[in-house]
């Protein structure tokens, strides 16, 4: 723990200082009064956008491990120091991030989400702050012509038309002092904040630094997607929401950090992890919520399934890993936007920078899904409903309700919706066909009669129009609940 006495540490506080010294005095006045969260109306654009894609690629990508964890939970010290040399042979000559960004947008996606550090302190980037990245001269990949892999994925995915986001995190195992401050860091000091707040300060710095780089050096950037908690974070109580520091020196530097990243980029949306209540939406990873968020949220999961191989995580999982079905993708994307949540999608390229063929190929497949139901998704709100039907799922826009149908009824059997509104038309949104409905006599309960087979295979929509916006109708005590039923005889 001798960082601060290299010499370094007083050259970071010149850096640091001496660089953001103007435009912090040119903008105190403003920064006093910055709001620390998102505008309503950037969240709202946010929310509308629905459908990401997530990226984590790296050096490690080259182990065919998919958690990247197994370097602090299961590897030797010698093992351990080799993952951290893993840029010295990274080397995607394969990579083609038009590509990327073509298959993302023939997905229905509006934007990405990439690593530019994750927890082994590598950079995608060109960054001054470690020499432990892409444009390092020891990493082969320095040598092609344009060797910052975050410029290209920038580059390539605005050309498409699709929003940036950063992923960053804010541990780095590699980073002289940051390690210290990592819990799942084999030499993780808890205590190490209040005996020694210089490194702290250190660390600290270098994050910033970082942030301020990606924030300047490749222009607009809509979202940044931060991982894991600053040290002394706890999550609240119900899990979810946001994260508390028990440390005000911490604490300083997040706010410190936040109002940076608002001043620099006023229309950024921020996640939630370790940046306590100055997030902007909850991240629940791996799952959907039983009960929906209060607030803006988005559900980020693989397309590799976890479950089928030892490795999980989001990485390169080998030729061998297993992948959810499409079926699978489009119950969890409908339940999720019936919530009202986004949905960000991962994939794990290989090391030569291709994306397997498994998760190419459900990309494609959810891209002509979206294609015919996208109006369903896009711009949505949650459902009116407090539990989802047994056939499926609902979203709603203005005046109309989408039914998402999973379990198609047979013929003659209907689907029933609950609702105080008088409906004015119902059709499918593949090809407009009508559809026939029927209200009951106490003109609370209305019957669709679908065709006899489903238009999709898998999810077919029905759209629902109503006078006014669709509003449920409660159940009195001891009545049956036919919106929750999946069937009732016409």
């Amino acid at each position: 723990m001798s960082v601060k006495k290299t010499g370094v540490w007083p050259l970071v506080c010149i850096l640091i200082l001496g660089g953001a010294c103007g435009l912090l005095q040119a903008k105190q006045c403003c920064k006093e009064h910055l709001p620390l969260n998102a505008s309503k109306e950037r969240m709202q654009w946010w929310n509308e956008q629905k459908f990401g894609l997530f990226i984590h690629w790296g050096p490690w990508s080259q182990t065919g491990i998919g958690a990247i964890w197994q370097i602090v939970k299961k590897d030797t010290p010698d093992v351990r120091e080799k993952r951290f040399e893993l840029y010295k042979t990274f080397n995607p000559t394969e990579f083609n991030p038009r590509q990327w960004a073509q298959l993302a947008k023939q997905a229905g996606m509006r934007y990405v989400v990439f690593t530019t550090k994750h927890h082994d302190g590598f950079c995608n980037f060109d960054t001054k702050w470690t020499d432990l990245k892409i444009t390092s001269p020891q990493c082969p990949y320095s040598s092609s012509v344009n060797p910052d892999i975050v410029r290209q994925i920038v580059d390539a995915f605005r050309q498409e038309g699709l929003a940036i986001g950063h992923y960053y995190s804010h541990i780095d195992w590699h980073h002289p002092a940051g390690k210290y401050f990592s819990k799942r860091h084999w030499q993780y000091d808890e205590g190490l904040i209040d005996k020694d707040p210089q490194l702290w300060h250190y660390f600290a710095a270098f994050e910033k630094g970082q942030v301020r780089e990606l924030l300047t050096n490749y222009g607009p950037v809509d979202i940044f997607w931060f991982d894991i908690t600053w040290p002394l974070a706890r999550k609240s109580r119900d899990g979810i929401v946001k994260h508390r520091f028990e440390n005000p020196l911490v604490k300083k530097d997040v706010i410190d950090m936040v109002k940076m990243m608002r001043t620099l980029a006023p229309d950024l949306i921020i996640n939630n992890r370790g940046v306590d209540a100055y997030g902007d939406f909850d991240t629940p990873e791996q799952r959907i919520p039983e009960k929906t968020p209060p607030g803006p949220w988005e559900t980020n999961m693989t397309i590799s399934d976890p479950h089928r191989r030892k490795a999980g995580g989001f990485w390169y999982k080998g030729p061998d890993a297993g992948y959810k079905s499409l079926d699978e993708l489009l119950r969890v994307m409908a339940e999720v936007f019936s919530k009202g949540g986004n949905f960000l999608l991962n994939v794990g390229p290989r090391p030569d920078g291709k994306i397997p063929d498994g998760e190419a190929e459900r990309l494609r497949q959810i891209g002509r899904w979206m294609k015919t139901n996208g109006e369903a998704v896009y711009g949505t709100l949650r459902s009116p409903f407090a539990s989802a039907p047994e056939w499926g799922y609902i979203t709603r826009k203005g005046q109309r309700l989408y039914l998402i149908v999973f379990d198609w009824p047979k013929k003659g059997e209907t689907l029933p919706l609950t609702l105080k509104n008088k409906i004015k038309k119902a059709w499918l949104i593949k090809d407009d066909t009508p559809v026939g409905f029927t209200r009951k006599a106490d003109g609370t309960i209305v019957e669709l009669a679908l065709p006899a087979r489903a238009p999709d295979e898998i999810a077919t929509v029905v759209a629902v129009e109503f006078e006014g916006p669709p509003c449920e109708r409660h159940v009195a005590a001891g009545e049956p609940d036919v919106s929750s039923r999946s069937r009732t005889q016409q």
